[in-house]
């Protein structure tokens, strides 16, 4: 009975999975807004802080970080273009050409199996899905990943990622939405220098 039940829940969630891959494939863009939170355990150290983004597959992004460690990442398909606002400098390196979706966070989960899926999870009032990776093989750079996907949806609304050292990153995700590819979508992955900011090119 527990081996049937254990295989059940691989079932959905490799399934789940398959949909992530298949819609973050889709040539749509990506719209997410989120809170992130960064805790370090060893430290007792906690940061909090808004988190918005936007991908368009294969390997373009924006991710808008708020205060406190406020900037900006733009990934152009070519070079990852950080700014910091308080070093009033621009990072500048090369784009590894393979780099895509599957990098990121979610995109990891595809290379682990779920050890564990329960599916009347409640997170924030919304009843769903919650699954757990455990990466014991350390092919990824997260020790353990826990995601939670409310009912009714098939992108997480909730993920905290636990990295080999222990550290914790929390993401609460307030609306992830995907829409047509709008005229003039070039001009969100760019991000040139403001008046009076250095550009350091790294590569």
């Amino acid at each position: 009975m527990i081996a049937l039940v254990v295989a059940a829940a691989v079932s959905m969630a490799d399934s789940l999975v398959a949909r992530w891959e298949r819609l973050m494939r889709e040539p749509r863009l990506h719209h997410l807004v989120a809170t992130q939170e960064l805790r370090w355990p060893l430290t007792g150290e906690v940061l909090s802080r808004s988190l918005e983004v936007w991908f368009l597959p294969p390997n373009r992004f924006r991710a808008t970080y708020g205060e406190p460690d406020s900037q900006i990442v733009v990934a152009t398909g070519t070079q990852v273009r950080t700014y910091a606002p308080e070093n009033r400098q621009i990072l500048v390196r090369n784009q590894d050409p393979t780099l895509d979706w599957r990098d990121s966070p979610l995109g990891h989960l595809l290379n682990l199996r779920p050890v564990a899926l329960q599916a009347d999870t409640v997170i924030a009032d919304q009843e769903g899905l919650w699954l757990v990776w455990i990466d014991e093989e350390r092919t990824s750079e997260y020790a353990r990943v826990e995601v939670f996907v409310p009912r009714g949806q098939v992108l997480p609304g909730w993920a905290r990622l636990q990295d080999i050292a222990g550290n914790l990153t929390t993401y609460s995700v307030a609306s992830w939405v995907r829409e047509e590819i709008p005229r003039g979508v070039d001009r969100l992955f760019t991000l040139p220098a403001p008046p009076g900011v250095e550009v350091v090119v790294l590569d």
